[in-house]
């Protein structure tokens, strides 16, 4: 079975029956592999064309140049380019699996290995790894908001964090349904990340009015969820299977609509919502109330949340709220130590 990819797979390992055997299994999956027996050697290799290896299977124990040695090496020379490196080890290697890591390593994977166990580490891999590619694309328009409002940013990244924490909580409560965990999961924190990204195209004095708005700014403001929306259904015209995109389409559009149908910009109600834009809404208003502003200070977390429940009124899912509440005392935790984070940044402004 051959596959038409544009990349190798470097196996790293002195054992010479582990070469070959998992080179004859990757090979017989369609992958193209190249081997080498220690660090230096495949460093050799690998700098010849740092482009093409984007899969490294590293063994820990090597004579000339180990594991460890070898990723140190690997992660300051690739700046531009990123290997996923999965280290090969044994069970009795703990504290050296740990050290790996902690220089670079991307997963692990533990000796005897059979081709189920070793296939899918690869696609997990790839996976992986189009998140990473496009994770660098989406930071350009981030960037952007950043240069317009510090606190947007801020924002926005305490919602991914919220909303990582929550999605973790509906999977362990089976409220998601027809979702894989590990790919919805770096789904849905991209599109935290992303959801107010159409803010960019709202005229400042309206974005940072710090008073109430007229009818004419709300509707103006309010646009910045289709806005949004429409820069990246543009990328998904060209990529239509691109998982992450819809998901990012998902929540920049409806993570405005509210649950008894009286949101924005569609009048979605219940269920009709995408479920990422009902995660992600409960976490936005939660750190919107959190988080300073140039025009207000922030709330505390215990008061955010008392507001939240007075005026939920059909706001939120009331089983993904449900849930929010019933952990509350984590997230009010966690806000404490966003707020440290973000008044030293804020700081710096």
């Amino acid at each position: 079975m051959e596959k038409k990819l544009s990349f190798k797979i470097l196996i790293i390992d002195d054992d010479n029956l582990f070469l070959n055997y998992s080179k004859n299994i990757l090979q017989s999956n369609g992958y193209d592999v190249e081997i080498a027996t220690n660090g230096k050697e495949a460093l050799q290799i690998f700098s010849k064309n740092p482009g093409l290896y984007r899969i490294m299977l590293v063994d820990l124990l090597m004579p000339v140049m180990n594991g460890i040695e070898f990723i140190k090496e690997i992660r300051k020379i690739s700046r531009d380019f990123y290997p996923y490196i999965i280290i090969v080890t044994i069970k009795n290697e703990t504290e050296i699996l740990s050290q790996s890591l902690d220089v670079g390593g991307d997963d692990f994977i533990v000796k005897p290995i059979n081709e189920k166990i070793l296939v899918k580490h690869i696609e997990s891999a790839l996976r992986k790894l189009t998140f990473i590619n496009l994770d660098a694309l989406l930071d350009i328009p981030l960037k952007l908001l950043d240069s317009k409002d510090k606190y947007t940013t801020l924002h926005s990244e305490n919602v991914k964090i919220y909303t990582s924490i929550l999605t973790k909580l509906c999977f362990e409560e089976n409220l998601i349904e027809n979702k894989q965990f590990d790919t919805f999961l770096l789904e849905i924190q991209e599109a935290a990340r992303l959801h107010d990204v159409g803010k960019i195209v709202i005229p400042d004095f309206i974005w940072m009015k710090p008073g109430t708005y007229t009818e004419e700014e709300r509707r103006i403001m309010q646009l910045h969820t289709t806005k949004g929306a429409e820069a990246i259904d543009a990328a998904l015209k060209t990529h239509p299977e691109n998982s992450i995109l819809k998901t990012c389409y998902n929540v920049v559009k409806y993570h405005h609509e509210r649950w008894d149908g009286k949101g924005y910009p569609e009048g979605l109600k219940g269920k009709e919502i995408p479920i990422e834009a009902r995660i992600v809404a409960v976490a936005d208003v939660f750190d919107a109330l959190t988080t300073r502003r140039i025009y207000r200070s922030e709330y505390p977390a215990h008061e955010a949340i008392e507001i939240m429940i007075n005026e939920e009124d059909g706001h939120f899912d009331p089983d993904i709220f449900g849930l929010f509440l019933k952990y509350k005392n984590l997230f009010i935790d966690i806000a404490k130590t966003k707020l440290k984070k973000q008044l030293e940044e804020i700081k710096k402004l």
